[in-house]
């Protein structure tokens, strides 16, 4: 259920930045989205096995590597659903290659925004400080402020996308009006 209210908020905040309009906005953003619940565990498994990979490079003593494998696998784990999120509920027409191009890139920034999420939580804060030592509080306020940045960057990420759409199809369109 809350993943059908992402991909109705998903699918209006992307409809907001296209010239295209839709009457059943949040039923078929909540629709559309559903496919990725059957792709989630599957999405999920590989993580998994990445972080028993992170943890076999850490008791080696390596350093580099964990941090690698956790971005790389979070990486390849975002691409799908971001494919599926651009190209689908969003309701616009992306050409593969700017498709393809701004997903890879949306999905390599939110892997490293999650890696430094990771990084703050290891952090010896004390979250509860700013709310008279309620730590449930700031770390509810921590949270939701990770989540707005992660939400703005795969908003950007889809503004990237869509210009790169229009700067390749303006290169196509001036390159076939330039032949006889």
């Amino acid at each position: 259920m809350p993943l059908s209210f992402y991909g109705e908020g998903l699918r209006r905040a992307l409809l907001r930045f296209t010239p295209r309009w839709d009457r059943l906005t949040g039923w078929r953003g909540r629709l559309l989205a559903l496919p990725l619940v059957l792709a989630a565990p599957l999405l999920t498994y590989p993580l998994l096995l990445a972080a028993s990979a992170m943890v076999q490079l850490t008791e080696r003593g390596s350093t580099l590597g964990p941090l690698a494998v956790g971005y790389y696998s979070v990486l390849l784990a975002l691409t799908v659903p971001l494919l599926w999120g651009f190209g689908v509920v969003a309701a616009g027409h992306l050409g593969w290659r700017a498709l393809v191009s701004g997903v890879l890139l949306t999905a390599a920034c939110l892997s490293g925004f999650l890696q430094g999420f990771v990084l703050f939580l290891a952090l010896p804060l004390a979250l509860g400080a700013p709310f008279g030592g309620l730590t449930i509080v700031g770390a509810v306020v921590a949270v939701s402020l990770w989540l707005f940045l992660l939400h703005l960057v795969v908003i950007g990420g889809w503004l990237l996308t869509q210009s790169l759409d229009d700067r390749l199809r303006g290169r196509a369109q001036s390159s076939s009006q330039s032949w006889p």
